[in-house]
């Protein structure tokens, strides 16, 4: 028997299900927001570094702080927390002094090739190809316990790629599909397999190489998919055999900057004419590396 009535406080909006009909009104974020002040990474390196790591582009630069302040006050330090900028979008390295003075605090800005949304992740992983990689979005706030959830999970099981929140996938005539969060009532109980589609901008841990080689595929990425980093992570991460755990999942509540104003990927995907859908996107990479299907498929 379904429930009458349902309610649930998700993110910045409470949803409410009245008799099967869905409700969502969003409300003032609750986020406790603090700057950092003082040194929000290790002195003494660990032997396999856990490295934050984002990117962002010039209409978010001057409230990318909001997030990194928070990265830099989480219970469990990074060993870094690793900036990239587009040395394009950036050329006379001339940075606001909100970020500038997260220098002192253990922030670093590195500069590489503009591939959008790929540089919180592809170049990191070319530059410390040996540690723990975590990426983070550019217009979130991120409770203290977000990378302590992580780091945890990680170290128990130390083979899997770790993600905060995801959805779940399903193969239907031969195709990807992804399971709405609201089928499951924002509720998770997943399994630890290939079928969790991770949500990078939750979180996402990367043990050291755990992503197959067109990982570093430039010209594969910007040609196939290249508004949809995460979706190419995953199937990155399926090809070379790894699971993925999702840690805290619906259960653990995100929220945004108000950067998230300032465009972004997830407004150009979803615009018409604009961009790709996610349909499409997962069609793309099918067509490109049809073992996948299989791989799902073993799964189920």
């Amino acid at each position: 028997m379904k429930k009458i009535f349902s309610f649930r406080d998700f993110d910045t909006h409470y949803i409410i299900v009245f008799f099967g009909i869905q409700i969502t009104i969003r409300h003032k974020d609750n986020f406790n927001y603090r700057p950092a002040t003082k040194s929000g990474v290790m002195e003494d390196k660990r032997k396999k570094q856990l490295i934050v790591s984002l990117t962002t582009f010039p209409a978010r630069i001057n409230k990318v702080h909001l997030t990194i302040n928070t990265l830099l006050r989480q219970k469990t330090k990074p060993d870094r927390v690793v900036l990239w900028l587009a040395e394009s979008q950036f050329p006379d390295k001339n940075l606001p002094d909100s970020l500038t003075r997260l220098f002192d605090l253990g922030l670093e800005v590195k500069y590489c090739e503009d591939i959008r949304s790929y540089k919180k992740l592809v170049p990191s992983l070319r530059e410390f190809p040996e540690d723990i990689i975590v990426t983070a979005d550019d217009d979130m706030y991120y409770a203290e316990d977000w990378l302590e959830g992580l780091y945890n999970a990680y170290l128990e099981h130390p083979d899997n790629i770790y993600t905060r929140r995801g959805c779940r996938t399903v193969i239907q005539d031969n195709k990807i599909c992804v399971i709405p969060p609201r089928k499951y009532n924002f509720k998770y109980n997943f399994p630890t397999d290939c079928n969790n589609l991770l949500m990078g901008g939750s979180g996402t841990l990367y043990p050291p190489h755990s992503l197959h080689r067109d990982i570093f595929d430039i010209d594969k990425i910007k040609s196939l998919i290249p508004t949809h980093d995460d979706i190419y992570f995953w199937v990155m991460a399926l090809l070379n055999g790894k699971k993925i755990a999702v840690v805290g999942g619906f259960d653990y509540s995100f929220h945004y900057t108000d950067a998230s104003r300032d465009g972004g990927l997830c407004l150009e995907n979803t615009a018409e004419g604009l961009g790709m859908t996610s349909r499409s996107a997962f069609d793309i990479m099918t067509e490109e590396y049809p073992e996948i299907i299989s791989i799902l498929k073993n799964e189920d």
